[in-house]
């Protein structure tokens, strides 16, 4: 094999394997040993995968992934936990890959397999985070379905055309990078919400106790103290940890607090290293219950605002408050 081919290998295992970690190593097991792929003597290692073993458990770990991606935010939560995952898992492929090369060349190339990973997972991340906020669940299942497909036509296309999936993935790389600003936020929207959920599960169940309004007493669950700079800004004590959508022009999975009051609200954030205060009248709510999230839709003078609520730990009764550690 040539360096290009060589090359073009490792980035589309990458990037298949950031989409999709087991079944690209159940696909390739089976394909090798059924006589589907044949090997090249540098990817002679590569036969491991078709260990009956190695296949069972990748057939195992394929399945629960195939229905747990089907479901609406379920996806997203088994994403949030395989974002480390994927990419080391992809980075030990590559090695296992490319193990007759010198350590050099297979450590280089397994750093660029988990890399792409990375792109590739976050890239699905961040898209199915944002299908998942649609109301209908039939375009999260079509997407789901559409990566099954994806992937054995991808790794043909890989094996059989190396050089030219390099060029693809080139570009895709650069299409991400462009959009990684983006991207990245929506990741730490959904890093910070599981991080919320988990506190929460393990805080048990507690009386709350805050001076909320008696008409958002729904609310109540949701609140924490405010930093300081927030504090002072919003004039507000405690608020509502929660995340900004498009419905507030600029701060679109902006993080923040949300302060209700008796008959307004105020949203402050931090966007580009500064500090953002969005005031505006409430006439009413709704309250949507979610795997990772809750969302809010409050009713205002100038139409509909919603916004994603985390699932913090609930305060006791008494207690100190405390601020996320991830708002700081």
């Amino acid at each position: 094999m040539s360096a290009l081919e060589i090359l073009g290998t490792a980035v589309g295992i990458g990037f298949l394997s950031g989409l999709r970690l087991y079944a690209t190593v159940l696909a390739v097991g089976l394909a090798i040993r059924f006589g589907i792929f044949e090997l090249h003597p540098e990817m002679a290692p590569l036969q491991i995968l078709a260990d009956g073993r190695v296949l069972a458990a990748a057939g195992v770990a394929y399945l629960v992934e195939f229905f747990a991606d089907k479901i609406p935010w379920l996806d997203s939560a088994w994403d949030t936990l395989h974002t480390f995952i994927r990419p080391v898992g992809a980075a030990l492929l590559a090695a296992a890959v490319f193990g007759n090369l010198d350590p050099t060349a297979r450590l280089l190339l397994a750093l660029l397999c988990g890399g792409v990973a990375l792109t590739g997972h976050s890239a699905k991340a961040a898209t199915r985070l944002a299908i998942n906020h649609s109301p209908e669940p039939f375009s999260n299942v079509a997407t789901s379905f559409a990566e099954d497909l994806f992937l054995p036509a991808g790794l043909w296309f890989v094996f059989a055309h190396p050089v030219a999936a390099l060029a693809i993935f080139t570009g895709f790389l650069a299409v991400f990078l462009w959009l990684s600003p983006k991207v990245f936020r929506l990741l730490r929207l959904e890093l910070t919400a599981l991080r919320c959920l988990v506190a929460r599960l393990f805080a048990g169940s507690q009386a709350v106790s805050s001076n909320l309004d008696p008409r958002w007493t729904e609310l109540r669950l949701y609140m924490t103290q405010l930093p300081g700079n927030y504090a002072k800004l919003a004039d507000c004590q405690a608020g509502i940890y929660a995340s900004a959508t498009k419905s507030l022009p600029g701060l679109k999975h902006a993080l923040g607090f949300l302060c209700l009051k008796q008959d307004s609200a105020v949203f402050v954030c931090r966007r580009w290293f500064r500090p953002r205060m969005v005031a505006f009248e409430i006439r009413g709510m709704r309250l949507r219950k979610g795997l990772l999230f809750d969302q809010l839709m409050l009713a205002t003078s100038e139409g509909e605002l919603r916004f994603l609520l985390f699932k913090v730990a609930p305060l006791a009764q008494g207690a100190p408050q405390r601020t996320p550690a991830s708002a700081v």
